[in-house]
């Protein structure tokens, strides 16, 4: 700190954090440590000393030759040293990037201390206080193989505490009012204090899923660079963004990045999500959802659970509701899809953010995505992180799919309760009975995958079930299509797989997947062709459905027949004509964006003619 260094070489964990919890008690500096707690070689110093003389354990510890140094000299070679965390818990601009001056640090008081982020050994760095680093000191350091978010990410639990209290506050001003409750300061301090836990709870929760945001937006950031500097182009027409401001790439230094494959840095995806979190809650306030009913959970869920019990009336007419609302739905809807989302399916769809906000309730619910995330975010620590974010990210490859399904299928008027009723029971079904369901190549990927989750060190039922999700992709498809043929759920999905493994379809979409998408034109042209062939599986099994209908009610009751083989046989000359194009395709082994073209177009034969 400004008066003293403190050099623990190898700190007993357990005793320091006994003796720094009784100087954070007491008020004290470092001076009052007891030193008989210090590790061998150990040693506080005064920054107010000319020179200091090193113990071998703090040379080899902070890779210092000189035995004698000066305070400035010891305090740089802690900053550079090899650790796993940087922490900075107090006022100070520490470290800059290589290309800026000390007076863009804007901190004359470090100056003779401040390092360049290239420099920075340390694995992680953490901003416990406001700009401990530089922005472009972050961006050099994360360029550089360093882990860093920003001050606003890492210290956000400041600020989300004071939300709460202020709407917690906000709340109790209406309970006291009312005579009712006969709830007077010194009740209601009470109660406060004995929610602490519960906020904590709250807040810490907030900040974990927002940091996982960054991650999560970090590990696919080369390939969505372009879709990020579409959405930084666009929040500079509509919100006033300024590159320079913000330290995002200029649109050279994008060019350079696509042709390096590098993407942005954490610290610019922090940025980035921080200003889709912002715009789409502007976006949701200018709407009616957060007046809408099926809202009123968003805002009970952000109240410790003892008010939500007693004061729930007086929660949904909170004078701040529509702006808890429309924040948490934000924050849920960015962090879980990334920040280019929004505008992505407006492109796609045409649909306003309300729909998008929507959509994207109705699959969460239909889903049940929260027990699938909560379940994977509770083997923190137990699998590797990066297996975790994989798995998210399958997530939200379904989630996206089935948003857009939605906003394709319904439109505007989605009305979650229903919708989410219709779909949700028929899902946990095709879930429930998917192994009995699948043939052939599908069900080999499954036992693939799942087998790959748990080398991984994933539980086997959440391997399973992270490795059926590109499979329950089609669930939309099948549920619609036997809400409106009448026909049973599973008989469905059977004609619906095993006109896929007929046909290879599967192994279609994901060679297609492996395409090298190039440039954004080309990207949405796969993707657009990908969809075309789940369009085109979804209306031949409808087609085979209706065509055999009469061999379906004859069966009714007893056991099922291969009806995609009789209906194929019924059609044997347009059936054979697909069946030779796509046996020569699986034969080459290998797809192009016209083979795909020219398949996409023979499926389609299948149910136009």
């Amino acid at each position: 700190n400004h008066l003293h260094i403190f050099c623990d070489p190898n700190p007993d964990t357990e005793k320091s954090y006994k003796e720094r919890q009784r100087l954070f008690n007491g008020v004290m500096g470092w001076d009052q440590y007891n030193p008989k707690l210090l590790s061998k070689g150990g040693c506080i110093f005064s920054r107010a000393d000319k020179t200091l003389e090193l113990t071998p354990e703090i040379q080899q510890r902070f890779d210092i030759k000189d035995k004698k140094v000066t305070p400035n000299e010891l305090i740089r070679a802690m900053l550079g040293a090899r650790t796993d965390l940087l922490w900075f818990g107090g006022i100070g601009t520490y470290i800059k990037a290589s290309n800026e001056s000390n007076n863009d640090a804007d901190d004359k008081a470090n100056n003779a201390i401040r390092l360049n982020g290239k420099d920075i050994r340390a694995k992680v760095i953490a901003e416990g206080a406001n700009l401990g680093v530089t922005q472009r000191g972050r961006i050099e350091f994360s360029q550089c193989g360093g882990k860093i978010n920003t001050d606003f990410i890492d210290n956000s639990g400041g600020v989300d505490s004071s939300d709460h209290e202020v709407n917690i506050k906000i709340l109790f001003r209406a309970i006291m009012d009312d005579a009712k409750y006969k709830m007077d300061t010194k009740s209601r301090n009470k109660l406060l204090e004995k929610m602490t836990k519960q906020v904590e709870d709250h807040v810490l929760r907030h900040n974990y899923q927002q940091a996982q945001a960054v991650s999560l937006a970090e590990i696919t950031a080369p390939e969505n660079l372009e879709d990020h500097n579409e959405l930084i182009m666009d929040l500079e027409r509509e919100q006033g963004l300024n590159r320079a401001i913000e330290f995002l790439p200029s649109a050279k230094e994008i060019e350079k990045r696509l042709t390096e494959g590098h993407g942005l840095t954490r610290p610019e995806l922090s940025i980035l999500i921080s200003y889709a979190k912002i715009t789409f809650t502007g976006e949701l306030l200018k709407s009616d959802i957060p007046d809408s009913p099926d809202m009123q959970n968003w805002l009970l869920d952000y109240f410790p659970e003892e008010l939500k019990k007693k004061y729930s009336t007086e929660i949904k007419q909170h004078k701040l509701a529509r702006e808890i609302i429309a924040t948490m739905m934000a924050n849920s809807l960015i962090n879980r899809m990334g920040p280019t989302f929004i505008q992505s399916r407006m492109q796609k769809t045409g649909a306003s953010c309300e729909a998008i906000a929507k959509a994207y309730i109705l699959v969460r619910e239909a889903f049940d995505l929260r027990a699938l995330w909560d379940s994977i975010e509770a083997l923190d620590n137990l699998v590797p992180a990066q297996v975790q974010l994989r798995a998210m990210k399958d997530i939200a490859k379904l989630s996206e799919h089935a948003i857009t399904w939605f906003l394709r299928s319904l439109g505007e008027d989605i009305n979650i309760a229903t919708e989410a009723k219709n779909y949700s029971d028929n899902i946990k079904n095709l879930s429930a009975n998917l192994k009995t369901l699948v043939v052939g190549d599908l069900k080999e990927g499954i036992e693939q995958r799942t087998q790959a989750g748990i080398n991984n060190g994933l539980p086997k039922d959440i391997a399973y079930q992270i490795a059926i999700l590109p499979v329950l992709t089609s669930a939309c498809d099948i549920i619609r299509i036997a809400l409106q043929s009448g026909t049973d759920i599973q008989r469905t999905a059977k004609t619906y797989f095993a006109l896929g493994q007929r046909f290879q379809l599967d192994w279609l979409r994901t060679q297609a997947s492996y395409l090298d998408s190039g440039s954004q034109w080309q990207k949405g042209a796969i993707s657009g062709l990908i969809n075309h062939i789940y369009n085109g599986q979804a209306h031949i099994t409808a087609h085979i459905l209706s065509d055999m209908k009469d061999i379906i009610k004859e069966e009714n009751g007893g056991r099922h027949s291969d009806i995609t083989k009789k209906w194929a046989e019924k059609h044997a000359n347009r059936v054979n004509e697909v069946e030779t194009l796509f046996e020569r395709l699986r034969a080459e082994g290998t797809i192009s964006l016209p083979k795909l073209v020219l398949a996409e177009q023979q499926l389609r034969n299948l149910y136009a003619a």
